[in-house]
């Protein structure tokens, strides 16, 4: 009917591995225990009609759009070929139709000798360019004989581009070809001991059939790498396949037979003595299918775990008279879950560590898987799937656009850096989000990948700074205001420029020691006490000529600078002419704040004792008019006496205005 002349390359077609990676719908036990009740009774009967039934069933248990059997067999050239002997479904109309038997789904079936997935076959076999109905994904089980030879293969396909075949469809295809074998097996059978009846040998020809029958269901049994097991409808073992009795690390079935199955499992599957086993019995001996996982160890002690189906045995009169028990070792598999958990417990604990939390977000759902971290961070409930719409309620509405553009924008832009602000009840967070846009086989954007981290911090030290800044800046400007002022100054009432240099020298340390104090403080206020140590240690020689008195107040930064220089002033003046001109001279300087009269004052002192009498000035140069500044703010009262017994200077201000002012 076709030919192909194209070369065959698997990888372009099959898509198997996604059966393992995608959701699976909830098994239909009931549906699937009616069906194989069903079935057992018609490939008694009519061999023929069931494998009609099994299309019919496939179609329906598989939710396909279709349903066939492709037999191999001979054309009139001698060349193998698949026939399609049956169909149910949209392409009922192709059956007797015929395909390549080394270019077709069926053939990839085969050759891999295991089920497959095949995604949209006619873009590579180009006969399905001329069925009835397109196929968008096709799934195929082979069908071997007890010796191993390819009798054909078992398909269901789907029509629309929105449904998808899962490993629950496979597992259900499996078991449905293991029956349509044994039906295929008996119509062939059958149609010989009608031809040997014929020929007057119906009795030897069925007492063969028999015996090949017998002998063909115990090789299926004796082929499998699963521990197939016959129960008594109480749990008793009667009947282990040869392949079972090797993996249960059996030496011989006699020293198990009549043993109670359940008997056989961890009692850590169940409370108490009914375990997981115990139920599956009872579900199946009232013609139910029950399925499970447990832990069992063999009897050498080796442990394994186990995924379980235990079926009734339909007997004549349509009730149950026997179990079937499938366990297949899945300690492979379980062994890598449990690494795959330890690596996803191992990475919560990095992301958490690192506060960095992951997501994915399915573009054409819309929907974003999160990690714990990153519900954390923008403030979520975890959960483990969210509607992509729901954040751009907890952005910052200025920063919405944001969230937007990635969203709404070109695909190609939806993993770029961005910053946005985050709001947790009256708290607002600023979070950073990178990704990268994943794509499938054919280029299609499907998902994008990212992490998000908070970088709050981040943001808070780079305001910190910019703000820090503009300080800077407008401390160096008001300094160096203030350095060429007392340059100008120095300069204007200096006799010399040797004088001039050697008076800015001194007033520039004494407003340096000043700036040491206040950087100390962060330029925002500044203890008294330090400030005076600092101001008088440049004319202390013997480290007891000041005596210091005075509660700890704390001064702003424009009152402290003129302080410092007002007592360089004044410690430079008895230098030269006061208590300090000689060994014997001291001076005490003390503070106090005045609590009487409208508003609280500090009141400051400096008197000079034991050194020589002290004129007034002749002139007043710029060092006299430091001292008269006092504190240096608008309420600052400033009194000098050069009394007999030395030099005595009085200050006084408001406590509000030199603790800050507006020039600060």
């Amino acid at each position: 009917m076709f030919a192909e002349n194209r070369t065959l390359v698997p990888a372009d077609v099959l898509i198997t591995e996604e059966l393992r990676r995608r959701p699976f719908k909830p098994a239909n036990l009931q549906a699937e225990a009616e069906a194989f009740r069903e079935l057992s009774s018609l490939i008694a009967r009519n061999p023929n009609r069931a494998i009609n039934r099994f299309m019919e069933l496939a179609v329906r248990l598989c939710r396909a759009g279709s349903a066939g059997l492709s037999l191999i067999d001979e054309n009139e050239a001698g060349a193998e070929e698949f026939v399609w002997e049956a169909i149910s479904g949209a392409l009922k109309g192709h059956v007797g139709g015929t395909m390549p038997r080394h270019f077709s789904p069926c053939s990839l079936c085969l050759d891999a000798g295991r089920t497959v997935l095949v995604r949209q076959p006619s873009l590579t076999f180009s006969a399905f360019e001329a069925l009835a109905q397109p196929v968008t994904e096709e799934l195929v089980v082979p069908l071997f004989d007890t010796g191993g030879l390819a009798l054909g293969a078992l398909w269901v396909v789907h029509h629309e581009a929105d449904k998808r075949f899962d490993a629950e469809d496979a597992r259900v295809m499996e078991h449905l070809a293991v029956q349509l074998v044994l039906a295929l097996k008996l119509r062939d059978r059958m149609e010989k001991k009608v031809s040997a009846h014929r020929s007057n040998v119906a009795l030897r020809e069925t007492n063969i059939e028999l015996a090949e029958t017998s002998a063909f269901l115990q090789s299926i049994l004796d082929s499998s790498t699963d521990c197939i097991k016959v129960l008594s409808l109480d749990g008793t073992l009667e009947l282990m396949n040869s392949g079972g009795l090797g993996v249960m690390e059996i030496d011989d079935f006699a020293d198990v037979a009549g043993c109670s199955w359940p008997t056989m499992w961890s009692p850590g599957t169940g409370d108490g003595d009914d375990n997981d086993a115990r139920r599956a019995i009872r579900i199946a001996a009232a013609g139910g299918i029950s399925r499970f996982q447990g832990f069992s160890p063999t009897a050498k002690g080796t442990r394994k775990w186990w995924d379980v189906a235990v079926t009734p045995i339909i007997g004549e009169d349509g009730r149950p008279q026997k179990l079937l028990a499938v366990s297949r070792d899945i300690s492979g598999v379980k062994a890598a879950e449990e690494r795959l958990a330890a690596s996803e417990r191992r990475l919560r604990v990095a992301q958490n560590f690192a506060e960095v939390g992951t997501f994915e977000w399915d573009i054409g759902s819309n929907i974003v898987y999160p990690s714990e971290e990153f519900c954390r961070l923008w403030g979520i409930e975890p959960q483990a799937a969210l509607p992509g719409d729901i954040f751009s309620t907890h952005v910052h509405p200025d920063d919405r656009h944001l969230l937007l553009a990635r969203r709404d924008g070109p695909i190609e832009n939806a993993g770029d850096y961005v910053e946005y602000r985050v709001m947790q009840g009256e708290e607002v967070h600023w979070l950073a989000r990178r990704g990268d846009v994943l794509r499938d086989a054919e280029g299609r954007p499907t998902s994008v990948l990212g992490a998000c981290f908070d970088v709050t911090d981040r943001r808070k030290a780079e305001e910190q700074q910019r703000l820090l800044m503009q300080e800077l800046t407008h401390r160096v400007k008001n300094t160096m205001a203030m350095v060429q002022a007392i340059g100008s100054q120095t300069l204007r009432s200096a006799h010399s420029v040797e004088e001039a240099g050697i008076a800015f020298a001194a007033r520039m340390q004494a407003l340096s020691a000043a700036h040491d104090v206040l950087i100390h403080s962060n330029w925002s206020s500044t203890s008294l006490r330090p400030l005076i140590e600092r101001a008088v240690r440049l004319h202390d020689d013997t480290g007891s000529r000041f005596s210091l008195d005075g509660p700890e107040l704390v001064l702003g930064p424009r009152a402290a600078l003129t302080l410092a220089l007002t007592l360089h002033e004044l410690g430079t003046n008895a230098l030269k002419y006061g208590a300090l001109s000689n060994d014997q001279g001291r001076v005490a300087l003390k503070w106090t704040v005045d609590d009487t009269g409208a508003g609280r004052r500090v009141v400051m002192s400096w008197r000079e004792t034991g050194g020589p009498k002290v004129a007034p000035p002749s002139a007043k140069g710029f060092g006299s008019r430091l001292i008269r500044l006092g504190f240096g703010v608008p309420s600052g009262v400033v009194d000098l006496d050069f009394a007999d017994g030395g030099v005595t200077w009085t200050a006084s201000a408001a406590l509000a205005e030199i603790q800050f002012s507006s020039g600060d």
